[in-house]
Parts: C-alpha cells; structure tokens; sequence
C-alpha cells in the first residue's frame, strides 16, 4: 500500500504537495497517539495520558481537578514516531520554562518567553526516539505552551498527536480511575444530596450544577400509567438515565409508593392547553423526516425495545405523551429540561406534527412491559413519599424534606 501511496505522490508536481501529503500518511494514519503527563505542585503527583504536550491555563485554575491553584510542573514522555530519516528543527511557543530531550540529548531549553530561539537541525532516524519534555509555569500558576517542528519538506507546525506513542503506566491507570469516578459523580448529581460544607474544589465541574427536569405541569404531559412504570423501574424504561431507582418494585410497599407518586405528579397542572394528537395521516412523511435528522444516531427506532445502552429509546413514546404533549415537546425539548441533550430543531407546526405522528403509530404497543400489578395511587400520599425520598434534590420545585437529608460528604470522606 505505502509504494502504491508514493507512487501516485509522484504525479503531484508541486514538491510542498508531495511532503505534506507523506507527513500525513506516515503519522496521521496510526491510530494510538499518547503521552504520559506527569503534574508535579508541592510534592503531590497527577498522571494522565495527552494526546500532544500543549497547555492553556489562566490565572485562578489548576492545571489537573486534582492540584489546587498556583505554580507545578509538568514533564510529558513516551516515544517519539519517525517513519523516514528526517532533519526536524524544533521551536516553543508561550511563556514559563521548556526542556526538550529527544533519545536522551538535550534539544532546546527556553526560559521566560518561549517564542524564538529554535532548535538545531536534529538527524532522526526511522523508528521510536525517548522522548521527554519539561515544562514550569509561570509563578502565578498561568500556562501557555506548544511544541512545533519544521523541515526542510514542510513549514513550521504543530506535531500531530499520532507522532507520539506511550505505554499506560500504574499511575496514569489510577488516574484514569480518578477521572472516571469525578465524572460519574458529576453525572449521577450525587452533590444534590450528599452536600459538602467545604466544597467541591477550585475546579468544579459544570456539570454539577446541571438540573433535572422540572416536574411543575407533569400532569399536563404525560400519562400516570407511564408514570408508574418509570418509577418502579426508571432503567428498564431508558437504559441510558441517572435516574436511580428510589422505590424497591419487588415488594408490594414500592409498587404503592410508585403509584402513589405518580398519582401526586399528574395532579401538577399548570393549564396548559392539551393540545390535539398528531395526525396520523402524516406518519410515513415524519419517518423520513425522522431519518432525514439523524435522530437514529441517539435514537433506537420507535419499533424497537432497547437494546443498545448508549442509544435513548422510544418505544415508550406513544404511552407516554398526552395527546399533543409529543408535539410540544418536539418544538421546544428544553422547555421542562433545561440541560437536555436533545438538540432544538426549529420544527415547524407541520414538521413536528408529523414526527410526532411517526413516533407514535410506531411505538404504539411496543412499551416496555414490567411484570407488575399496580395498586391505585393517592395523590395525598404522593406528595409524602416525594419528600421522604428527596426529589426536590434534583427537580426544582419538588418537596424536600431536611430531616431526610443525606450524609454530607465531608462525613463520609472521613
């Protein structure tokens, strides 16, 4: 493949063509391209794996979530990829301290403003070069920093993250763990109940301050009967929500509590004009509407139970949706979830009308089914078991209950 590549290189007659289109296919095709970063502030170690060594941090952020604000250090090692014999110059850009080092030789040093002074020509070989390079912020803790090289076949560039390659080490696999727990806690809200009176750090994820969907008016959407289901078994209905399961659907007390709360969320009616249902008729034109969105790229087909846990279902949708609540919805997602991410497509009437007749001929008879019998709900009820289990925490306007409180976190990190 490579000669039959240099061969059609050959017919291009511009020589500049010729090199950038070898500097692609030699290190943009591999597909690993990492480097261990190693953060260093005040004795305390954060690893994680870069695709490149490049920094912008302003003034009053950490470098990692788990650093605190002010001056570190860096250093970023792996392997360095050439395919062919090379001469490379290489330069710096930004401010602090760099220190590069290629097989063990040292390459550029810069101190102060890293714009300038570039590297000798450096003769690389083809194969896998050490490569190290250090970098200090400045003392108010502020980063900016690039690597770039050039040679004589292309200008000065940035290096591509396939030119590098490294091997995942008992640091960066911690780290990864780290990351990973800090997003599932981030995801899941666990802050809206377990409370922490020292904070949550310098670097606190947005996504903490995301909010659940707002509940006021519920009964002007959706049907009790999904309600019910959602409740006892909000993962069985949709794979993908953070959603937990707050009542026990195994036992006759939690298919009450699921009815009783779902009796207490359809009697929250703000008025709002129902709406009539879709017209069937227009069923086949949203289909291709539907598929003309791409919404199969998030969606699982109405038709179809859930199978994929990455993909939001919707064979749910015509047991969910009062009659015109689907169109409602369909022109503006966000109104009663601000943090969807569902995207607003500007549907018209018309449009929405029919992708809303689509979704529900196909979804009709496809709910998910629970195995379970539920009693009639009361709505007096309802509204008690929505504080004992905290749901104002995460849906704004809902009960909450201060002596339900979770444990704060500060208890249980000790």
């Amino acid at each position: 493949m490579q000669n039959e590549f240099q061969k059609w290189l050959e017919c291009l007659a511009p020589v500049g063509i010729r090199s950038i289109l070898l500097l692609f296919f030699f290190f943009v095709i591999p597909s690993r391209a990492d480097l261990v970063a190693d953060f260093t502030q005040n004795g305390t170690t954060d690893s994680r794996l870069d695709r490149f060594p490049a920094l912008n941090i302003p003034v009053g952020e950490p470098a990692t979530p788990f650093l605190t604000v002010g001056s570190f250090q860096v250093v970023w090692k792996g392997r360095l990829l050439i395919s062919q014999r090379q001469r490379l110059i290489f330069s710096f850009e930004g401010e602090g301290t760099a220190h590069l080092k290629i097989a063990g030789n040292d390459v550029l040093t810069r101190d102060g403003t890293l714009v300038g002074e570039v590297s000798k020509s450096t003769r690389l070989n083809p194969g896998e070069h050490a490569f190290e390079l250090s970098y200090s912020s400045r003392p108010n803790g502020s980063a900016s920093f690039r690597l770039f090289w050039e040679e004589a076949g292309f200008p000065r560039q940035a290096i591509p993250a396939s030119a590098f390659k490294a091997d995942d080490t008992e640091s960066t696999n911690h780290a990864a763990l780290l990351r990973h727990g800090r997003s599932l806690f981030a995801s899941q809200s666990c802050a809206k109940c377990h409370s922490s009176g020292s904070g949550l750090g310098a670097s606190q994820m947005p996504e903490i301050l995301e909010l659940a969907p707002i509940l006021v008016g519920t009964g002007d959407r959706t049907t009790e009967e999904w309600l019910r289901r959602w409740i006892a078994a909000p993962h069985q209905i949709k794979p993908t929500t953070h959603m937990p399961a707050l009542v026990d659907a195994s036992s006759a007390e939690g298919l009450q509590q699921a009815s009783d709360l779902a009796a207490y969320l359809t009697s929250l009616k703000m008025g709002s004009p129902a709406g009539v249902a879709p017209d069937a008729s227009l069923a086949k034109q949203g289909g291709v509407h539907f598929h003309e969105l791409g919404c199969v790229a998030c969606h699982h087909l109405p038709d179809q139970s859930p199978a994929d846990p990455t993909r939001v279902p919707l064979n749910n949708v015509a047991s969910k949706y009062l009659p015109g609540a689907l169109v409602a919805f369909l022109k503006n997602p966000d109104a009663y979830h601000p943090f969807i991410k569902m995207p607003n497509f500007r549907l018209s009437d018309h449009e929405a009308n029919r992708i809303a007749a689509f979704l529900t001929q196909a979804s009709n008879g496809q709910e998910t089914k629970l195995a379970h019998e539920f009693p009639s709900g009361d709505v007096t009820r309802g509204a008690k078991v929505a504080e004992s289990l905290q749901c104002g925490a995460c849906h704004p306007g809902m009960p909450i209950s201060p002596q339900s409180a979770a444990v704060p976190l500060d208890v249980v990190f000790k």
